[in-house]
């Protein structure tokens, strides 16, 4: 999708009574796109805690998001409105394709070889609606977080996106 159309689904869900927004997109090629910031900011403004997972631009060694940063999980105008999200194995190690940089990565979470559904079989194309497959990649890992945020929620009804925030980073 666009980067406008995301910005749609963001405020859409705002203004619908999301709490909690997890995002496993990204790329480049959304550059500084400022209705996705603007987006972003609202979200934040209205309380939601926002997840976006780091991505997996480079399978040898991962993207340094610090040279190249990547959006929506760095496009946050330098306020940490979004926590950046990035992949670790089983040995709570990163795994070759996962971005790393301490601009935008704030946590990590496992993300290699993770149990998943699937609603198609691979090896043949055809719709499998009960399938499950072992995938890997940061958008696994952006999951554990947003449990963990909706679960701090739920302990504390009235805690801010900040607070929520900074617990889990801390």
């Amino acid at each position: 999708g666009s980067a406008s159309r995301i910005a749609q689904a963001i405020v859409w869900a705002t203004d619908n009574g999301a709490d909690i927004i997890n995002m496993s997109l990204g790329g480049i090629g959304f550059s500084h796109e400022k209705t996705l910031v603007n987006a972003i900011t609202y979200a934040y403004e209205k309380n939601v805690v926002i997840l976006s997972a780091a991505g997996n631009d480079v399978a040898i060694t991962g993207g340094n998001l610090d040279l190249q940063p990547v959006f929506p999980i760095c496009n946050d105008n330098g306020l940490n409105m979004v926590i950046g999200v990035t992949a670790t194995d089983v040995n709570d190690l990163k795994p070759d394709f996962a971005n790393y940089g301490k601009a935008c990565v704030d946590v990590t979470a496992p993300g290699r070889r993770i149990l998943s559904t699937i609603n198609h079989d691979p090896a043949t194309g055809q719709l499998a609606p009960d399938a499950y497959a072992y995938a890997s990649g940061t958008s696994l890992a952006v999951p554990y977080v947003s449990a963990q945020a909706a679960l701090l929620r739920t302990l504390n009804p009235t805690a801010s996106n900040r607070q929520i925030r900074d617990r889990i980073i801390a």
